[in-house]
């Protein structure tokens, strides 16, 4: 089996690698602003939560 390395290729092939990765990187900024708005959107102001003990409050006294 004859195996050759053309490194006419590797430009190329680079070239692929870069646009995939940068596809990758776009789609997940994508789907963080979409997170995102949505959290602000359904935002429902919630009230601070209380602190509470585990029931040691008597022992803390």
């Amino acid at each position: 089996m004859d195996i050759s390395f053309q490194t006419n290729n590797v430009g190329n092939a680079l070239a692929l690698m870069l646009m995939g990765m940068a596809g990758i990187f776009i789609v997940m900024g994508i789907i963080l602003a979409v997170v995102v708005l949505l959290n602000m959107a359904t935002n429902d102001d919630k009230p601070a939560k209380t602190d509470k003990s585990d029931g040691d409050s008597k022992a803390q006294r």
